[in-house]
């Protein structure tokens, strides 16, 4: 049995910006993909040996990185999840065990207030814990 056209409902996708960057001339010159595991996506990459032109940064909203397939597509992959969970991840594994409720949120309150040097500086700073 052929299902006829009519009979098809269209699946409309609404996304919550473009997955491309286009220069002044309409040329793509970035792609853009979400993954909800940014350091997993970025080691993966890495251990792939691809060139990485940017390492992770991770702000309130988001967290990136930039590297270059080996077409050479220009790629930024984004978790837009931000900062907080970045520490939270960072803390857990220090800590080898789950933040509790109460951790989580003085967590979020710092990372809500915090200035992004702050935020670098709290980072820095779990960073040399988890090398001791």
């Amino acid at each position: 049995m052929e299902t006829k056209p009519e009979d098809v409902t269209q699946l409309k996708f609404v996304f919550p910006h473009s997955f491309f960057i286009t220069s002044s001339t309409g040329h793509v010159t970035m792609v853009e993909i979400l993954t909800n595991d940014l350091l997993a996506l970025h080691e993966r990459i890495k251990q792939a040996g691809t060139p990485i032109d940017k390492e992770p940064i991770f702000t309130n909203d988001f967290g990136y990185f930039t590297f270059y397939d080996p077409d050479g597509h220009y790629i930024r992959a984004v978790e837009e999840r931000g900062v907080y969970f970045d520490l939270k991840q960072r803390m857990s594994s220090t800590l080898k065990r789950d933040l509790t409720e109460h951790e989580n949120q003085l967590l979020w309150g710092l990372c809500e207030k915090a200035s992004v040097e702050q935020q670098k500086f709290l980072s820095s700073i779990i960073s040399e814990i988890q090398g001791s």
